[in-house]
């Protein structure tokens, strides 16, 4: 979901498949309680400010335009 985790900022993106490294990203957060938090205190803003209702009524409205004009 690199379209909503961004890296190293709200939290830890692996390649999809890869056991090895989603156990390597889930003891770093482990080890790290404070990067753990950060990450959620990041995600939480990000999500308080893309993502709201307004936001998701615009882009349902552009898409119903775009669709109207086909």
């Amino acid at each position: 979901l690199p379209e909503i985790v961004q890296d190293g900022e709200t939290g830890l993106l692996v390649k999809p498949g890869s056991s090895y490294e989603l156990a390597e990203a889930i003891e770093r957060l482990h080890n790290d309680p404070h990067l753990a938090e950060r990450f959620g205190g990041e995600a939480r803003k990000r999500v308080e400010t893309q993502y709201t209702p307004e936001k998701h009524f615009d882009g349902l409205l552009e898409i119903y335009k775009k669709t109207m004009k086909s």
